[in-house]
């Protein structure tokens, strides 16, 4: 239950900032940091299941605990799922990651407009 729990808890929190659906956008390259995001979730990962295996066992050696501790990971779960569909009514989709332009202008000409809110979202993502 735990660990179904702890899972549960993770994906809710993954899905927060992420407003894509799976395979529809294509792949650019020299846009990821594949190594460096590898090295900090290990990182990261070992000191939280650390600590998570010592809370884990406490708990189940009294039975009182180990209920605390599933009602508050089911909390977890809960207040992650309602903010990611809190989330999800307010943003937009996107569908395609567009390239950043190889000429960008300053927008200070007369026939130029300036850029809007769409083009710094996708260039900042």
């Amino acid at each position: 239950m735990v660990l179904a729990l702890w899972g549960l808890t993770l994906v809710e929190l993954s899905l927060l900032t992420f407003r894509k659906i799976p395979f529809t956008c294509s792949y650019l390259p020299g846009r990821s940091n594949v190594n460096r995001a590898f090295w900090l979730c290990i990182l990261v990962m070992v000191i939280l299941l650390t600590g998570g295996a010592i809370v884990e066992q406490n708990a189940l050696e009294r039975p009182r605990s180990y209920v605390m501790l599933l009602l508050a990971l089911a909390g977890a779960v809960y207040v992650a799922r309602r903010r990611a569909n809190e989330r999800a009514k307010h943003e937009v989709m996107v569908f395609e990651q567009e390239p950043i332009p190889a000429i960008i202008t300053l927008g200070l000409g007369p026939y130029s407009e300036p850029p809007s809110a769409a083009d710094n979202r996708t260039s900042a993502s």
